[in-house]
């Protein structure tokens, strides 16, 4: 017998203008499924639109419409129900005739058998079954297909974008070497030579973040309870004298997620803080973390250079750069795909020479569903 459970049976929609077949098909199998009666097509095109359907018996001669007439009617609305006509020897040619027009899955002569007929519905069922499911699956490989072609266009932008960035200050180191080659005042050669280290240690930082972001993408999120205090206290050690760290984190904030990755997150958006200060204060960054209805929100505020407002959404873009930055955007990518990776929500705000604001959403308990999932791509 094929039901969706044990507890729930498969709906079955029976159509006949007369009571006494009503009652007999429905107590001849209540036991094995739901079933529906309706007296008149028009009764049984409301209950087709009210309520689910599993599949479609009708008689063929009724008062208002016949049996074929009715399924024809409601194919375009309905197309997946299986359907079961009903006749009498003498409609049979007729009923051949019009088989498809009605997408019929197959005709029972009367007097039906029980077991004749229940084979057929289990038949009818099965076949609907896999339809069904080849159809999901049709839909699950296309929006797949989808997700590859963005996936791989996402994949193009991001290298093409990544040679250009290393490109410029690789460029900028051999016209600096062919200066030092050429004969000139010492000091100017070592200002040639402290402008490549310079350079060096930007494309540097910029390689150690591109191994990153596949550090990030391949991690298996391993979620435990979360020691907020020790977490965050640690950037603490981040303050110089020139710049300073506050933590403020509210009492029972435990949260289930992978610390090891959230911890990349911070760090990223700590990065920045320390990055663009401003230059005329004294740089500040506060973390503080609070429970709320909605789970555990991080926020991170910082006195830096601030942001463009209206450009708030780029700013987790790769490679997304704000007038006169000369960063590359990556950090902030980097802690967005983090964020995103456990379950969360990131996004910022700000205002130009006024510091900006980063706030993290995380659940309170990752979902059970993608404990099993080892990769997640961020490309």
């Amino acid at each position: 017998m094929y039901m969706a459970s044990e507890e729930i049976k498969y709906r079955i929609l029976f159509i006949d203008d007369e009571e006494a077949n009503l009652r007999v098909f429905r107590s001849t199998f209540r036991w094995d499924y739901e079933v529906i009666t309706a007296i008149s097509a028009s009764v049984a095109k409301d209950i087709l639109y009210a309520e689910p359907i599993d599949l479609i018996i009708t008689d063929q001669r009724m008062p208002d419409v016949t049996g074929v007439e009715f399924l024809e009617m409601i194919l375009p609305d309905f197309p997946d129900i299986p359907r079961i006509i009903m006749t009498g020897y003498s409609d049979v040619d007729s009923i051949i005739e019009a088989i498809n027009r009605g997408k019929i899955f197959q005709y029972i002569t009367k007097p039906w058998k029980k077991e004749e007929i229940q084979f057929i519905i289990e038949k009818a069922l099965e076949e609907s079954i896999l339809k069904k499911n080849n159809k999901q699956l049709i839909t699950h490989l296309q929006e797949s297909n989808g997700q590859l072609s963005n996936a791989l266009g996402e994949l193009d932008n991001f290298i093409y974008k990544a040679s250009h960035d290393l490109m410029s200050p690789i460029t900028s180191i051999l016209g600096l070497v062919n200066l030092v080659k050429m004969p000139a005042p010492e000091d100017d050669r070592l200002l040639y030579v402290d402008k490549i280290d310079e350079t060096a240690k930007k494309m540097k930082y910029f390689l150690s973040h591109l191994a990153l972001v596949n550090i990030v993408n391949d991690k298996e999120i391993e979620p435990q309870k979360s020691n907020f205090d020790k977490l965050f206290n640690q950037y603490k050690s981040y303050s110089n004298e020139g710049f300073q760290i506050k933590v403020n984190v509210e009492q029972n904030t435990d949260c289930i997620t992978d610390e090891g990755l959230l911890n990349i997150a911070i760090s990223q958006i700590i990065e920045n803080a320390l990055r663009y200060t401003h230059p005329h204060k004294q740089g500040e960054a506060e973390i503080s973390v609070a429970h709320t209805s909605g789970g555990i929100v991080i926020t991170i505020t910082d006195n830096g250079i601030g942001i463009e407002e209206e450009y708030a959404d780029q700013y987790f873009n790769v490679f997304f750069k704000g007038d006169g930055s000369e960063g590359n955007g990556i950090g902030l990518f980097i802690a967005k795909k983090v964020v995103e990776k456990l379950q969360g929500k990131i996004w910022i705000s700000g205002q130009a020479n006024k510091g900006a604001s980063v706030k993290i959403r995380l659940p309170s308990r990752m979902d059970q569903d993608i404990l099993g999932i080892a990769k997640t791509a961020i490309i």
